[in-house]
């Protein structure tokens, strides 16, 4: 069910939470689940922090992301120290995505499917269909048992680095001349 306002939801989650908190809910409704609308563009989000907190894990680092809000959040524990920061997609993306691979975001391009294309780097910064095609062609070729990982995303082919290669236009603006363009992603990726 969706809500006229923000008010309404939060009115009936704290309602909802108060009562489920007292144990006062009977029958269907103490299995009931009250939760935040989630679009598909979220759930891709979500995918893709979930593989960098993948990435940043270590036995001194926590990483994980809250997946039940309409505004996705990673957070990055230090165990030794307990100090803990958050970061919303674009900073995840800022600060860590160049970490990752076409190949880690494997469940983000099958999630996408084919909802977004001609959209997928202006909606995701770091998906695009180039990488999608060598990304799907790579999962296809493993699962089928023919591949062994080797393909050119786990290579570090054309399109296995997170910045943008030589002669490389994606993230440009348009009607700009080939002299003048500079990827807006390269201040932020490094190779």
């Amino acid at each position: 069910m969706r809500l006229d306002s923000v008010g309404s939801a939060s009115a009936i989650r704290k309602a909802f939470a108060e009562k489920s908190k007292g144990k006062k809910l009977t029958g269907d409704y103490e299995r009931m689940f009250i939760t935040n609308s989630v679009n598909l563009a979220t759930r891709v989000r979500i995918d893709v922090m979930k593989a960098i907190s993948r990435k940043l894990t270590t036995p001194d680092v926590q990483a994980y992301v809250v997946g039940f809000i309409s505004r996705p959040v990673m957070h990055v524990k230090k165990r030794s120290t307990n100090s803990q920061r958050s970061y919303t997609f674009v900073d995840a993306i800022n600060f860590y995505g160049h970490l990752i691979q076409p190949l880690d975001l494997a469940i983000a391009y099958k999630r996408a499917g084919k909802a977004f294309d001609g959209q997928l780097e202006q909606n995701f910064i770091v998906l695009n269909e180039g990488d999608r095609e060598i990304c799907w062609a790579e999962t296809v070729s493993d699962a089928a048992g023919n591949g062994n990982g080797s393909g050119n995303a786990g290579r570090g082919g054309a399109h296995s680095s997170r910045g943008p290669g030589p002669g490389d236009r994606r993230g440009t603006k348009r009607g700009s001349s080939p002299a003048k363009e500079t990827s807006h992603r390269s201040k932020h990726y490094k190779k």
